[in-house]
């Protein structure tokens, strides 16, 4: 491990310098997979733009977005795509299972191509590996779908594609390979649990601070001081729950609603770095979730439509041939809901310590450091009653 510690640490510059030098052998096959011609030439002219900021999951070096010119007969026609940078041999950062090498290996097996539900991941055009060890996917550019945040109708139907998804590959009928963790290690619900632990103490330590008063004007301080118990209590009952392979990063952000050749909605999905065997439901309860930790009309479009969600996330499971106990995957789900309680929590004492992280945690939601302190509130109080649900049901 000394070598790969060792690797020089790339900016935004090196790496659009790496894309810069791709050679025409390398490119063509994309192109033209990209075009479906097999006689589309490359041409010089061309253009790579870094996608937000650089990549911090484990291996993922960014994102860039290419739009070249190509020869087809005696025609040009430009063509896109996402050139994702991933380097397998970087170190764990974080205390996820999730890395790059995870994602490259998912693609190269041929399973996610093979995905035969409304969720598909994000098309893959092929991959160029370098010298150096990095390796280029060169994914479909989704820019042109619909971003959140959504209306209700929007994630109805792809929380029931979601719920498809999850009833394709159970536990005893997976693909083969590494690449699907079967140890838990890339479950989001248990990954973040030392950061939680640190955030939990903070605002105990700072309870008489002034925006904590604040946090707790809905739900009492004590309940939320009680969400990380919560949290322990619902992933122990899940443990033995019916398993499937999941995304494991199921959000918003990683989703992307699309309609086919024929008009028929599908949602593509991208990073693939987490995926593993969870209990089934876990994947819904991340989608709604995740949304509540967002901007203000998401968070309450998610809340207000939560039930009529999760009957799609239900309703996509039955599509895929599922049949088992609704209360079971009830229970995963909500268990995956409360892991974004106790980021609501992390968000509270980032705002508490008043460095860098308070902007950032207000960043997340789009308003003022001030505006985010009532925010986090009723977040807290969209939160409360499905925990205590969850644990209704544990008991």
């Amino acid at each position: 491990m000394t070598s790969v510690m060792m690797r020089p640490i790339m900016n935004v510059g090196d790496l659009a310098g790496e894309i810069e030098r791709f050679p025409e052998e390398d490119l063509a096959p994309i192109v033209r997979s990209v075009l479906n011609d097999d006689s589309a030439v490359v041409t010089p002219n061309w253009t790579a733009t870094p996608l937000g900021s650089p990549s911090n999951g484990n291996g993922a070096l960014g994102l860039w977005r290419g739009v070249w010119e190509a020869c087809v007969g005696r025609s040009r026609a430009e063509w896109a795509a996402i050139a994702k940078g991933l380097d397998r041999e970087a170190p764990y950062l974080t205390g996820t299972n999730q890395h790059a090498w995870r994602e490259l290996e998912a693609f190269q097996s041929g399973a996610l191509s093979s995905i035969n539900t409304g969720l598909k991941a994000v098309p893959l055009f092929g991959i160029t590996e370098q010298p150096n060890g990095r390796n280029w996917l060169w994914l479909r550019d989704l820019s042109d779908g619909i971003a959140p945040p959504w209306n209700k109708p929007q994630f109805q139907i792809t929380a029931r594609h979601i719920g498809q998804f999850n009833g394709l590959w159970p536990q005893s009928n997976r693909p083969e390979g590494s690449w699907i963790s079967t140890d838990g290690t890339t479950d989001k619900r248990t990954a973040m649990d030392d950061l939680w632990t640190s955030a939990f103490a903070l605002l105990r330590e700072k309870s008489d601070h002034e925006f904590v008063a604040r946090f707790a004007s809905q739900v009492s301080l004590d309940r939320i001081l009680s969400f990380f118990d919560d949290l322990q209590l619902l992933n122990g009952a899940t443990r033995d729950l019916p398993k499937s392979v999941a995304h494991n990063d199921c959000h918003a952000r990683n989703l992307f609603p699309w309609q086919d050749s024929k008009g028929r909605d599908i949602t593509y999905a991208i990073d693939w770095a987490s995926v593993g065997l969870v209990a089934i439901g876990v994947d819904g309860g991340a989608f709604v979730g995740g949304s509540m930790t967002w901007a203000t009309p998401e968070a309450e479009t998610v809340a207000e439509a939560e039930q009529a969600i999760f009957d799609e996330c239900l309703s996509g499971l039955i599509d895929s041939g599922w049949s088992g106990e609704r209360t079971h995957v009830r229970l995963a789900y909500i268990s995956a809901v409360a892991s974004y309680a106790n980021q609501m929590v992390y968000m509270s004492s980032s705002l508490v310590s008043g460095t860098s992280r308070a902007r950032r945690a207000a960043a997340r939601i789009g308003v003022t450091v001030d505006e985010a302190v009532d925010q986090v509130a009723s977040r807290m109080a969209m939160f409360a009653p499905l925990v205590d649900e969850g644990l209704s049901l544990a008991a």
